[in-house]
């Protein structure tokens, strides 16, 4: 009788198991294809769009090489602002910028 139970809880658990791996792969992979879908420059890529609109490629990439600049600098201002006022020591204010910008 005990080797029956055994048997019969071991294929119970297996089944369980077999079943609980079925509906998690589904669940995966339907949120692994929402992951895939999602595009976070979407809004980005709409706005650059409506500005430069159908420009020359060059003028897409003066425009776009001035934006880089801009935020570049403004990045740089920032860790630089906030070393100048004690928040963050200028040893880690370098190490942020280098790791960030390269």
């Amino acid at each position: 009788a005990r080797s029956r139970a055994s048997f019969e809880i071991r294929a119970f658990s297996s089944t369980v198991f077999a079943s609980a791996i079925a509906v998690l792969s589904t669940h995966v992979t339907s949120a692994a294809a929402a992951v895939v879908s999602f595009n976070p420059y979407e809004p980005v890529n709409a706005a650059v769009e409506r500005i430069i609109g159908d420009s020359a490629p060059m003028q897409q990439d003066a425009f776009l090489a001035v934006v880089s600049l801009m935020a570049c600098t403004a990045w740089l201002l920032i860790w630089q602002v906030l070393t100048y006022r004690g928040v963050i020591s200028s040893k880690k204010t370098r190490k942020i910028v280098h790791v960030t910008c390269a």
